[in-house]
């Protein structure tokens, strides 16, 4: 099977425009690392209140998930480098996967996710998400947002495990997808100039519908990894995701929740000197909390441990903080919620 980039043909009155061939071989893809997803993710069931969700990319919850791999370009011949899901010798510009929100038409998307692999750095350049409306067709059309540049130096990764790599948008900037359907996308076509490498983690072959993730080519056009004629022919998802958010209900007894994590509003909210955050746990469970500001910087961050079965609370001083929006999350053994609180 063959990635081709095939003699593009353009009609323009009587004009036709030849671009070069070049091939991309399946059989010159070579698996150079794979890796057993944690399992301590499951899909959101919502209830009353509205915080942050976060959207998987399609196959993230199926059995044939449950590993990660990379694909890298070495055995090409010509040989080529990089990675079928990053930086590569095509120079691709952007990996872009499909999602799917339908809990409420009325959302917003506040930040995309990736999973990536170890980087190489050389002179740190920058990595940005773009969202992008879905056409009739099933492509990526308008782009909606373009989220804060993330340096190469900073994406978070695991020699163990894998790691998401959060990239938030301007508070200003309002994202709203014009149907239940939209791509999260990572650009990363600066490095080609810094000379850093990255790589993005995904399924294996066959597991995800190629459909759905997209290459964008040095040409700037959009094609599916399973296009038979352009695209590498195969069937995968790129580890990408979204953060939506919708309305919040204000009742302290509302709550979003994910496998055995409840989350409920924090309180005082606004907050002025501290800020509550409230969950529940179904059974004993690791947990680390994170705040993140808008502009991506870790403002705190704690490993309590192994936390008891129950209702908690965890204070945070907040007096310091300038004021503004703050992300906070909450990871546990058996799910992961986000939400925001505002710094008065």
């Amino acid at each position: 099977m063959n990635r081709i980039f095939t003699l593009l043909v353009f009609l323009l009155s009587i004009s036709m425009v030849q671009a070069q061939v070049q091939s991309r071989q399946l059989d010159g893809i070579h698996m150079s690392e794979q890796r057993s997803m944690p399992r301590n993710y499951s899909p959101s069931n919502q209830h009353a209140r509205v915080a942050l969700e976060d959207v998987y990319n399609p196959a993230f919850f199926d059995t044939c998930a449950s590993t990660v791999v990379l694909f890298d370009l070495a055995n090409f011949e010509p040989p080529g480098w990089g990675f079928v899901s990053g930086t590569n010798s095509f120079a691709d510009q952007e990996k872009a996967q499909a999602l799917e929100f339908t809990t409420t038409e009325d959302y917003t998307v506040v930040g995309v996710f990736a999973f990536f692999a170890e980087p190489s750095v050389v002179m740190d350049g920058e990595v940005v998400a773009k969202v992008y409306d879905m056409d009739d067709l099933g492509a990526p059309s308008t782009m909606l947002g373009e989220s804060m540049p993330v340096s190469v130096s900073e994406i978070a990764f695991s020699d163990t495990t894998i790691l998401e790599t959060l990239f938030l948008f301007d508070e200003e900037m309002e994202i709203r997808p014009s149907g239940e359907s939209f791509f999260a996308s990572i650009d990363f076509s600066g490095l080609y100039d810094s000379q850093d490498t990255v790589a993005i983690w995904q399924t294996a072959i066959d597991c995800g519908d190629g459909s759905d993730s997209w290459d964008k080519f040095s040409d700037g056009s959009w094609n599916p990894v399973n296009d038979m004629t352009v695209g590498w022919a195969i069937n995968f998802d790129f580890l990408i995701g979204a953060v939506v958010e919708f309305d919040e209900a204000t009742s302290a007894d509302a709550f979003i929740a994910d496998g055995g994590l409840k989350l409920h509003p924090a309180f005082p909210n606004p907050a002025r000197e501290r800020v509550q955050l409230n969950y529940d746990l179904d059974q004993a469970s690791e947990v680390e909390i994170k705040v993140v500001s808008l502009s991506g910087q870790v403002i705190y961050s704690r490993d309590l441990g192994t936390v008891a079965a129950g209702k908690q609370q965890q204070i945070i001083e907040t007096s310091s903080l300038t004021p503004g929006t703050y992300v906070y999350r909450i990871s546990t053994s058996h799910g992961n919620l986000s939400s925001v609180f505002v710094k008065e």
